[in-house]
Order: C-alpha cells, then structure tokens, then sequence
C-alpha cells in the first residue's frame, strides 16, 4: 500500500500550490460542514476529546520506545523486525499528514480574509502605524470611560464567554456574511491550570476541529482570544488572519468586555510594532493608553511571569518550526502580522471603519 500513500502525500502537497482550488473546494465547500459536524459531534463533551487522544498517543509512543529498547538490549530483535516496526511508524506518519490536511490543513493554503474582505497586505511605513495606534486609541478612551461596566463584564466562566462569542459572531455576520457560525466547540485544556506555563492561551486540535482556550489567565484577554480560536474553527488557518477576523467579532459584540479585548490586543500589536521602528514613540502611545488597560497589562505580564520555566524556549522552537512549515514564513512573529491587515483595511475601507 506504499503506493496509495505516496500518491496521497503527492497530491496533498500539490494541492497546497493552488490557492483558489483550496478556498473554491475545500474552504468553501468541503470544510465547513465537515467542521460543523465534528463540532456537533463531539461539543457537547464537557472535556477535549482531542487533548485525550493526544495523551494516549504520547503514552503508548513511550511504551513502544521503552519496549523496543528493552528487546533490543536483550538480543531478541531481529532485522526484519525492526524495519516492519519502523516502516509501520513511516506509515503511520504520512497518513497522519494527509488526514490533518484534509481535516484542516488545507485551510494555511486558501486565499482566505485577503479574498474575503478584498484587501490586500502591503509594505507599510511608520506613520501608518501611528495612525493605526491613533484609531485604536481613540477607540479604547471611548470604550474604557467607563471602566467600571467593562470591570463588571469581565469573566473567566466558559459558558459564558461561548454565549457572548457566540452573539458577537452572529453580529458580525450582519456585515460579514461569510463569518455565519453554528454549533460551537469550546473547550478547557486537559491540563487545566498546567497550561499556562506553555505560554499560549489557546489553540485547535485539527484532527476533532475542537478549540481549546486557558479559562485561568487574567479575564480581559479571554474574549478576543476566543473569539479568535472561533475563527480558526470557521477556517482561517493562519495567525494573522485569524486575529484580524478574531478581531472583527468580538468588536462587533454588544458586550464591553467584548469590545474593550478586541481593541486592546490590537492595539497590543500595533504598539510592539511601533517598538521596533521607534522605542521612543512607542514609549509616549504606551504612557497614553487608559488606565484601565495599563493595569490589565500589567496583571497579565506578572502572571506569564510566574508561569515562566525552562521548558518554554523549547516550545517556542517546535511552534516556530510548525508555523514555518504551515506557510506562515515569519514563525512566531505571524500573530503581529495582523498590524498589515488593519492597515490595509484602514486604507482600504476608511480609518473610522476600524
């Protein structure tokens, strides 16, 4: 059966060279009801199948090195053993490879949000992030002159925060009409509070299309993050892509804390952008933030701060790799890439649709 899956691992790879027959046949046609009904399927567990699966698989991978080392040092293994056992895993891998495409792979390919909202990304100078910096600015003295309701719609509650998510794409979809969402899937990491110290507060498992999201970090980050897993559910594979259209629903939501999340995270990311062309007037944006938003900044940076251990440059390196190889050419620094769309769409549509 060698054959079969070099044929499948050949077409798989091709496939990805054609971005319009990703977004017109897959992304448009094949994921989402496939996504929708493996959300169907397995939302309505109150744990990650994905995660669980995951550990098994960790598990037995362990007992079979363990195993295979054990056979070893006695003399019992044999040549012809060893290469069935090891061609065994070779399948096992590309088989592996095409089905994460095929459930959701094929989504890092499409023409996605650029096709979508008909924008382009662009190179873009200093005074674009300014003005950028100067929209979201304005937007959060708006939002944040009244801290004490945001304060209020703060929450760490997962039902909660699925209903809110849930209306805000919903709201969105009034304008947008391609971020229609049904049938949710949001879950907690198995690890549950141990997740933190990976530094990442949430992703998909693609093999269950289920969301996972870190319910323990400070509240204000959770409703922007949500609603940018949801994104990743409705098909948008890349970082960036998935902020900017994370970003487009929960701005759209009639809840503050909804609102006040999704300007501050891009404003989060507009400000380390302007950091790296100017410490000094990023300095000055970030001394005219409210106040409200520098307090919150500040709690989260002292509780990533006490989750901080060894392991975490280790992470860093294995996600880079897997963000490189997933055509995502700038690794980690895809998440602020997300500063290009809203400059595009600032341009393109108008700095006060922002």
């Amino acid at each position: 059966m060698w054959w079969v899956l070099l044929a499948a691992v050949v077409a798989t790879e091709l496939l990805q060279l054609s971005p319009s027959f990703v977004e017109e046949w897959y992304a448009q046609w094949l994921y989402p009801p496939m996504a929708k009904a493996m959300r169907w399927l397995l939302g309505w567990i109150p744990f990650s199948v994905g995660d669980l699966l995951a550990g098994i698989l960790m598990v037995w991978a362990i007992v079979q090195i363990i195993k295979g080392i054990r056979c070893w040092k006695s003399g019992r293994a044999t040549r012809s053993g060893s290469w069935r056992k090891f061609t065994a895993v070779i399948i096992g891998l590309g088989w592996a490879y095409v089905l994460f495409h095929f459930l959701w792979g094929f989504n890092y390919y499409r023409k996605g949000s650029a096709w979508l909202l008909n924008i382009q990304t662009e190179a873009y100078t200093q005074a674009d992030i300014d003005t950028l910096l100067t929209t979201l600015d304005t937007r959060l003295q708006r939002i944040c002159s009244d801290s004490a309701l945001i304060e209020q719609s703060k929450t760490n509650d997962r039902s909660s925060l699925q209903m809110q998510a849930d209306l805000s794409w919903k709201q969105a979809a009034q304008q947008y009409t391609f971020m229609h969402f049904s049938q949710h899937s949001l879950k907690p990491n198995l690890l549950g509070p141990l997740q933190s110290y990976t530094g990442y507060g949430g992703y998909i498992f693609p093999f269950t299309g289920e969301a996972q999201v870190d319910f323990y970090v400070p509240a204000y980050v959770l409703p922007f993050t949500v609603c940018h897993e949801m994104a990743h559910q409705q098909g948008f594979g890349s970082e960036s892509e998935a902020n900017m259209i994370g970003f487009l629903a929960a701005r759209s939501s009639k809840n503050p804390a909804f609102v006040y999340s999704a300007y501050a995270d891009m404003f989060e990311y507009a400000l380390r952008e302007m950091y790296r062309r100017d410490t000094a007037v990023a300095l000055q944006w970030r001394d005219r933030m409210p106040g409200l938003l520098k307090k919150d900044r500040k709690e989260l940076k002292a509780y990533y701060l006490s989750k901080k251990n060894p392991a975490q440059p280790l992470l860093d390196w294995v996600y880079n790799n897997y963000l490189l190889r997933t055509n995502q050419p700038e690794g980690l620094q895809s998440y602020n890439r997300v500063v290009a769309w809203l400059i595009a769409y600032g341009k393109k549509y108008g700095w006060q649709s922002l």
